[in-house]
């Protein structure tokens, strides 16, 4: 295996449109690196050149030691893992897995085993006779992983691998290719527009946007300290609850918007360029927003909204409810009685609060 290092990289296509801009990434060797962002953002095209199938307008790629921007896509030694299987229909399963390996004129024997051995690693034993066309659709994605198997590469690429199959079997195909990356101690770089996809299966997480990289970090890091409004409002599901505001009070104290404040931590109190009269973003998630009932408050700021909207999700609800003219969504148990235009006391606690800079759209921390 090896790792990939991305430099400065950038891609224009005609018409001077910037796909990927100024991108500098380190994926270390075994390491799940998921690139993740809304459609279009670049993702696809950041995986397209490290696999040589897009040249790099600028930047250097390193694949191991060896910078492969001049090096044809064959010899590279990446497998890359398609979003539409790319299977041939007319071969059985052991011939398309062992298709790359017979264009290679590599020994029967060795591609024999290879395609066995990956076979048993995928649970595909019993179907290496059937036809593409006799495979339900996640079968189909395994067929197309286990050809990238066989010819063990030093780096895996996935793009959108899951896209075309149904929520249960995502699910189900998320964790087997987690299982897979374990096993295989592999490097692997994962494309994908789902933020459960990538917070559930990434060791890191580069989320892109408009061709820049906003913020690499671990899962849990990404959605508990994002460095800007973009990257908080992208993970997390419902998403971040925004409300435009300014700090109040000496030394910016307090955050309000109409009706609504909130005292500022002291962490951000605390920051040098911080003062009363600064336009700010007030960003909180929908599991911080917590219920009042039976007037039992536990210490935060507390609020009343009107509630808009009732979904119920199982073991929980969601919220959908107006705030002083601001809409905002939270998270409570199935168990608590809630009806469409009900008045409910709310409270989050402060240090559970995120600001961003209304203009920079910058974190403050």
């Amino acid at each position: 295996m090896a790792g990939v290092v991305i430099k400065n990289v950038s891609k224009v296509f005609a018409g001077d449109v910037v796909a990927v801009d100024d991108v500098s990434l380190e994926i270390a060797d075994r390491e799940l690196m998921v690139l993740v962002g809304p459609s279009g953002c670049g993702k696809s095209t950041v995986l397209r050149m490290i696999a040589g199938l897009e040249e790099a307008t600028t930047g250097e790629i390193r694949i191991g030691e060896r910078v492969v921007n001049d090096v044809s896509p064959k010899d590279r030694d990446v497998a890359m893992v398609f979003q539409n299987y790319a299977l041939y229909p007319h071969m059985s399963v052991y011939d398309n897995m062992a298709f790359g390996l017979k264009v290679r004129k590599l020994p029967k024997d060795e591609i024999r085993t290879r395609v066995r051995d990956a076979a048993t690693i995928l649970g595909l034993e019993d179907l290496l006779d059937r036809k593409p066309r006799a495979l339900s659709g996640g079968q189909r994605q395994r067929v197309a992983v286990g050809r990238a198997i066989v010819r063990n590469p030093k780096v895996f690429l996935f793009d959108e691998p899951l896209s075309n199959l149904d929520a249960a079997l995502r699910a189900l195909m998320r964790i087997e290719i987690s299982r897979l990356h374990q096993r295989l101690q592999a490097t692997v770089i994962y494309v994908t527009h789902d933020q459960v996809e990538a917070m559930t299966l990434g060791d890191r997480i580069a989320v892109i946007n408009n061709g820049r990289i906003q913020q690499v970090d671990t899962p849990m890091r990404l959605y508990d300290q994002p460095a800007n409004r973009f990257v908080a409002g992208f993970l997390g599901s419902p998403s971040m609850n925004f409300v435009e505001g300014q700090l109040v009070a000496e030394s910016g104290g307090e955050f309000r918007a109409g009706q609504l404040t909130v005292p500022v931590p002291e962490r951000i109190r605390s920051r040098p360029d911080v003062g009363g009269g600064r336009e700010v973003i007030l960003g909180i998630r929908p599991e911080d927003i917590h219920l009042v009932t039976d007037g039992k408050s536990q210490g935060g700021s507390t609020f009343k909204g009107s509630v808009d909207v009732v979904e119920p999700v199982g073991n929980e609800q969601l919220l959908h409810v107006v705030v002083d003219g601001h809409p905002m969504v939270c998270r409570v148990a199935a168990a608590r009685s809630v009806s469409v235009a009900d008045e409910i006391m709310l409270e989050i606690n402060p240090e559970r609060v995120h600001f961003f800079d209304a203009k920079t759209q910058e974190a403050l921390v």
